[in-house]
C-alpha cells in the first residue's frame, strides 16, 4: 500500500489529458448525425401525444404571431406619438 497524499487541487477525473463531462461528452468528432429511421411515425406519435394539448398549442402560435406583430409595429406608433408631444409643446 502507498501512504502518498494527493496534494493536487484538481478535482478526481479532471487530470491533465482527460475532459470533463461538459455538453458534447462522449461525442465523437467529426461523426455525422443520426437520421430518424421513421419520421412518420413518430410524427404521428408526437401528435397523438399532443392532442390533448390542442388548444393550449394553439393559443400559444396565436399569441407568438400576435407579439411578432406588435413588436414590430410599436416603434411606428410611439415616433408618431413623441413627434405629436413634441410639436404640442413646442406650440407648434
Amino acid at each position: 500500500m502507498s501512504t502518498q497524499k494527493n496534494y493536487s487541487r484538481e478535482k478526481p477525473g479532471q487530470g491533465q489529458g482527460q475532459r470533463g463531462q461538459g455538453p458534447g461528452y462522449g461525442m465523437a468528432i467529426g461523426r455525422p448525425a443520426e437520421k430518424a429511421k421513421d419520421f412518420k411515425g413518430t410524427t404521428k406519435r408526437l401528435l397523438q401525444y399532443m392532442k390533448p394539448h390542442r388548444l393550449g398549442v394553439l393559443f400559444m402560435v396565436f399569441a407568438s404571431i400576435i407579439t411578432t406583430i406588435l413588436g414590430v409595429i410599436a416603434p411606428n406608433f410611439t415616433r408618431q406619438i413623441l413627434n405629436n408631444l413634441q410639436a404640442y409643446i413646442n406650440g407648434s
